[in-house]
């Protein structure tokens, strides 16, 4: 549950700042939703391996109650490396995945307030000191 709300919560970053940006609302929600396609296969993926993983230990360690054999020993370490390398590579990919749309939407959002900032001191000022170019 945690990680869809995540999910959600970052496409519809990239889709704000996309659509502060200029593209069409049809072009944003296209590409927020190719984003979270992604990153569900990747979580459902992940999950797969390591349930897979998690079989192998399992089926090993029955085998080395019933033998206690060397192989099945490193058999065991080898799948737990496995799992753990699995993980590590997902949250990799997952972060990088966000990363990059996640400084995109933080530069735009930080350019589209500078320019709000900038319109509404320009309102303010022209109140006080009107504009001396008609003069």
């Amino acid at each position: 549950m945690k990680s869809a709300t995540v999910i959600l919560f970052v496409a519809s970053l990239i889709a704000v700042a996309q659509y502060a940006s200029g593209n069409t609302l049809l072009n944003v929600l296209a590409q927020s939703i190719i984003i979270m396609i992604t990153m569900i296969i990747m979580i459902i993926m992940t999950t797969i391996t390591i349930t897979m993983n998690i079989m192998i230990i399992t089926m090993t360690t029955i085998t080395i109650i019933i033998t206690m054999n060397i192989m099945t020993i490193i058999m065991i370490t080898m799948s737990i490396t496995t799992i753990i390398m699995d993980i590590i590579i997902t949250m990799a990919t997952i972060i990088e995945r966000m990363m990059f749309p996640m400084a995109f939407c933080i530069c735009r959002f930080v350019s589209v307030s500078r320019q709000i900032v900038m319109i509404i001191i320009k309102s303010k000022c022209r109140k006080c000191y009107p504009c001396k170019c008609n003069e």
